[in-house]
């Protein structure tokens, strides 16, 4: 059995960003799900590697990415953010739970297992609703982020919008929504390790 102590080269994000989605997935999960929110996902910055982690679970399966610091962050993060409401929650420690969240596949009960939040919620609404009453810190809402950005919502995160993402990536012009409307701050982060 293989052993892991948590040192310089093993990590975790010490807080994660929680991505409330106002557009769901797909279209039959939007017109089932009650509420202003219909998605959420999460994302947290690794120290001592460098690097942003990002997590998204839907009904077609678990999404695990990795951005390197700078760059790909930030076009992740734009991408992730916009038209969104962005809840700062600190990680508590994982105790065990039902077997039955746990093998559950859609959003909101991976990101409760994600941040070790003790929570009942089964609807993106019911979860932000738990998150500020545990400790949770708004970093933008969406109203926020129009006004302020003059940001464009967008429908999906879809092939289109990776296409543009690896272009802009390698020097072409920036999707739309704007890559520089929420750039990741790895020191929010580092406070909390």
């Amino acid at each position: 059995m293989i052993e892991l102590t948590h040192g310089p080269l093993i990590s975790q994000p010490g807080q994660w960003v929680v991505v409330f989605d106002p557009v769901a997935t797909n279209r039959l999960v939007g017109w089932l799900t009650p509420g202003r929110f219909k998605h959420v996902r999460a994302y947290g910055y690794v120290p001592f590697l460098h690097v942003w982690l990002f997590v998204d679970a839907n009904f077609a399966g678990i999404e695990i990415r990795l951005a390197a610091e700078g760059a790909a962050a930030e076009i992740m993060v734009a991408a992730w953010t916009d038209g969104c409401d962005l809840v700062l929650m600190p990680r508590f420690q994982h105790a065990n739970r039902s077997l039955l969240a746990a093998g559950c596949g859609w959003c909101v009960p991976t990101v409760k297992r994600l941040i070790g939040l003790r929570s009942s919620a089964l609807r993106p609404d019911a979860l932000l609703a738990d998150c500020l009453a545990h400790d949770g810190k708004f970093l933008r809402t969406y109203a926020d982020a129009a006004g302020a950005a003059g940001s464009r919502h967008r429908k999906r995160l879809g092939r289109r919008w990776w296409r543009s993402a690896a272009a802009w990536c390698a020097g072409a012009a920036a999707p739309a929504g704007g890559g520089d409307q929420l750039r990741p701050d790895p020191d929010l982060h580092r406070a909390a390790d």
